[in-house]
């Protein structure tokens, strides 16, 4: 999570394309873990747009 938070910057370019952090605290001040809150994107969720259709057949 450190690591995805770290690399924000660097992928300015296709920040339109990723969630956008609103907030990540490392230090357990609130909560007794690392913890980071990102907004939720647009579309399908993976499992279910990731599913490849059946053959006819049996295979």
């Amino acid at each position: 999570m450190r690591n995805e938070y770290a690399t924000v910057p660097h992928l300015a370019k296709i920040a339109p394309l990723m969630p956008r952090v609103i907030a990540a605290d490392w230090t357990h001040e609130f909560v007794g873990r690392d913890y980071m809150v990102q907004t939720l994107l647009d579309g399908v969720p993976a499992a279910e747009g990731l599913r490849t259709p059946r053959r006819c057949g049996g295979r």
